[in-house]
């Protein structure tokens, strides 16, 4: 059961302060309009979502002199003003990446206590799991072949992978596809790795290197489509995990790489 925390980076509110209130915002679609796909295959209609505000998030500071609260109060602002983006928490088991945007105050009586407010901008407007999940789960594993496998996202947003593909003894592989049944879109690789090199796919549309070829970034294997595919009625484009079960395939020629898949469930 997740425990309620409301931590900013390495400050506290439940120990430094007494929460009082807080707002989030739903995110809004943002001017949808025919854009390339992510790797040139195809235009596709694909608005964004807004960024996330969280805020005004109010909570006291109780102090025993004016000089406490001075100081409560500059422990604050040093925490909350700090400007990077860092892990905002309300829950143990999930955070979301958060920027102050503002903060304020107003003192109590005797200046004894303060009523402190501050809003939070989150650029990617999803709550993300602490939990790494890899799978599969030892020891089973997973081979690329016309076989497929089930994988849950347990959030209730879209969330991307990480699937790293590594080529087995005695083998040259020159080509591989990962494909979201549940989602009818495909990531298709062409290229050339021999035994024990590995081949990442990361779909997170924030990363400026989707694909590693043992280690190394490299997209010019990466292709924008495949007719196989392509006749199948699915789409090119660096998929998500529905929430609920996706039914995964992978394949390679020849067959046989193994198959791990790395994700966090997301939540609007």
């Amino acid at each position: 059961m997740a425990t309620i925390t409301w931590t900013f980076g390495t400050y506290s509110f439940k120990t430094n302060a007494n929460l009082v209130s807080y707002e989030e915002n739903i995110e809004l679609r943002l001017d949808p309009k025919q854009i390339p796909g992510r790797h040139g295959a195809l235009t596709a209609s694909a608005p964004s979502l807004s960024a996330k505000l969280i805020g005004p998030l109010s909570f006291y500071l109780l102090a025993t002199s004016p000089d406490d609260l001075e100081a409560k109060l500059d422990t604050a602002k040093a925490a909350l003003a700090e400007g990077s983006i860092q892990q905002l928490s309300k829950f143990d088991d999930r955070y979301i990446n958060a920027q102050t945007q503002s903060f304020g105050h107003d003192y109590g009586p005797q200046m004894l206590s303060a009523l402190c407010w501050v809003t939070f901008l989150c650029p990617d407007p999803f709550w993300v799991s602490e939990t790494l999940d890899t799978l599969p789960v030892a020891p089973t594993t997973w081979t690329t072949d016309t076989s497929s496998a089930i994988v849950n996202n347990g959030g209730n947003a879209p969330t991307p992978v990480i699937i790293t593909l590594t080529v087995p003894a005695a083998t040259t592989i020159t080509d591989v596809a990962v494909v979201n049944l549940t989602t009818g879109e495909y990531v298709f690789w062409n290229g050339s790795l021999t035994a024990g090199q590995i081949l990442t796919i990361d779909t997170d549309p924030t990363n400026t290197s989707p694909i590693l070829e043992n280690g190394i970034a490299d997209i010019s294997g990466l292709q924008a489509t495949n007719p196989g595919d392509e006749a199948l009625g699915r789409t090119a484009e660096f998929w998500k995990l529905n929430p609920g079960n996706n039914t995964l395939e992978f394949r390679s020629t020849p067959t046989g790489a193994t198959v791990t898949l790395q994700k966090r469930n997301r939540w609007y």
